[in-house]
């Protein structure tokens, strides 16, 4: 990884993210105090640098899906029905983001089974197809 590492935002950061704060949105808002940028975040998690700087990543975005499904109940409670339109874009934002970090929690399941008849286990055979000798 090329330069030094700032790891004086890592704190705030991560419990921002926790909490339902985008990455983006959390290190513009520090920039001036010189957060590194997003990318920088995602590469250090990615190489897991500091040891364990990667767990704590991944334990901040799934916060952050926490945060972020938990609003969707503030939002539609407090939408008014002249606001409905604007809220439900908000929570469809929220779910598909949660749905794309976490899809095993909050992704549409899609199970595919195959049985036999009345939900019975598949039967195979062999049917030979080949002429029978003259």
């Amino acid at each position: 990884m090329a330069g030094p590492v700032n790891r004086d935002f890592d704190e705030e950061v991560l419990g921002r993210m926790a909490e339902g704060e985008s990455l983006r949105s959390v290190c513009a808002s520090l920039r001036a105090r010189g957060c590194p940028t997003e990318s920088r975040f995602r590469q250090r998690a990615i190489a897991d640098d500091p040891p364990g700087f990667g767990t704590q990543y991944a334990r901040a975005r799934d916060l952050q899906c926490e945060a972020l499904a938990d609003s969707i109940i503030g939002i539609a409670d407090d939408a008014s029905e002249d606001e409905a339109q604007t809220a439900r874009l908000r929570i469809d934002v929220r779910k598909w983001i949660a749905s794309k970090i976490l899809p095993k929690k909050y992704g549409d399941l899609q199970k595919h089974e195959v049985s036999g008849p009345d939900g019975a286990p598949v039967r195979y055979a062999w049917i030979d197809e080949t002429p029978a000798p003259k």
